[in-house]
């Protein structure tokens, strides 16, 4: 029992450092930050790793149930695989993420088209698709096609972006920050009071 009651510890500690990591570099670097939105699905597979593993090590659990929880953690990885492709945005506001992307895409020039939510970029025989939610801070950004070729292009145009926010004094959205931060801060906070009652945990279980 004790490996996993270190394993979910470790989960806790991971996910709440990395919350406060990303809440606290958007605070004061007082400016928004673009990152992989794979790194989403990253902190769902550790949210749902202790639930998993305890169908196979907490005693008594050993039924039906053992054989579908795999089944449908597998398609949550998959669903959200395919879900969570493309850049996150946070930390930003409707006209920050319009005039970086706009800024990026002439940095490459790359001739576009913009109509509602899409990106005709002519010139490579794709779009670029892009949504923000002005009132949390956040906004998304990825393209359909798919192969190399478009993810080191969609690479380019996020690398120039960031570069534009780190160059260019933009105003900022803070709110999904500052739920990192807080939520980053609560999880640190369960994993040192699990870490502390540990041993009347192990005895409990036991």
């Amino acid at each position: 029992m004790q490996p996993y009651m270190l394993f979910l510890f470790s989960i806790l500690v991971v996910m709440g450092v990395s919350y406060v990591g990303i809440g606290l570099w958007v605070l004061m670097q007082k400016r928004p930050l673009i990152i992989s939105s794979r790194w989403y699905l990253t902190i769902i597979l550790f949210a749902y790793v202790p639930l998993v593993a305890s169908y196979w090590i907490i005693p008594g659990r050993l039924e039906y149930s053992t054989l579908l929880m795999p089944l449908m953690y597998l398609v949550l990885i998959v669903f959200f695989w395919f879900m969570l492709k493309g850049y996150v945005a946070i930390g930003i506001t409707d006209d920050s993420f319009d005039d970086a992307l706009k800024s990026a895409l002439k940095e490459l020039n790359l001739p576009f088209e913009q109509a509602l939510t899409k990106i005709k970029l002519a010139s490579k025989g794709m779009e670029l698709q892009v949504s923000v939610q002005s009132w949390m801070g956040t906004g998304q950004i990825k393209t359909k096609r798919r192969g190399k070729a478009a993810n080191a292009l969609l690479k380019d145009v996020v690398a120039s972006m960031n570069h534009y926010y780190k160059t260019t004094h933009t105003k900022t959205n803070n709110v999904t920050a500052i739920f990192y931060l807080v939520a980053g801060l609560i999880l640190a906070g369960i994993a040192v009071w699990f870490l502390t009652t540990l041993g009347s945990i192990w005895e409990y279980l036991g």
